[in-house]
């Protein structure tokens, strides 16, 4: 069997078993962002960070605790929602409670692909949170991909909201 029927193959296989193909690990997301992999933090969801996270997040979080990584002035934050098909990871990077980058890691989106693109990605850099606990950027829709869009919205929000627990030293951290 040649190599392009075993790359057939392969991307059969994986979708098959509905794993993600440009699936990103997300100790390689931290170590990217941050030149190195820092000792993992987590913020507990409970008290007033849980109250927030409800607030902006509209339901409950997938989890009791959220990792973080943290160097420099950075943190790097990786979150999950409930997108159509199934949950849609994230990083998320913050500097001064603003998103400095984002990037899916897993996602089994269908027609909800686009939210892993370069192009949709770069509207949340920048954004922070205004007075109302929104992001102060707008973030345009993708038709077809309501869903997974709302489910990155959702997670930007829940990354600045942690962001600004960490950096008002009030987070009840393990």
């Amino acid at each position: 069997m040649n190599s392009k029927c075993r790359q057939i193959l392969l991307l059969i296989w994986l979708s098959l078993a509905g794993l993600s193909q440009s699936g990103v690990a997300s100790d390689s997301f931290v170590q990217g962002v941050l030149g190195e992999l820092p000792a993992e933090e987590k913020i507990l969801l409970r008290g007033e960070v849980l109250d927030a996270i409800r607030t902006v997040y509209g339901n409950r979080y997938p989890a009791s605790s959220v990792s973080y990584w943290e160097k420099a002035g950075r943190r790097v934050w990786i979150l999950k929602s409930r997108g159509k098909h199934g949950y849609v990871e994230a990083g998320f990077v913050t500097e001064a409670e603003r998103l400095v980058r984002v990037r899916v890691l897993d996602s089994k989106e269908v027609r909800g692909k686009v939210i892993e693109t370069e192009r949709f990605l770069k509207q949340f850099v920048g954004s922070g949170l205004d007075e109302t606990h929104q992001l102060d950027q707008r973030v345009d829709g993708v038709s077809g991909a309501t869903v997974s869009v709302n489910a990155l919205k959702k997670m930007a929000l829940v990354a600045l909201v942690l962001d600004s627990f960490v950096s008002d030293g009030i987070s009840p951290c393990l």
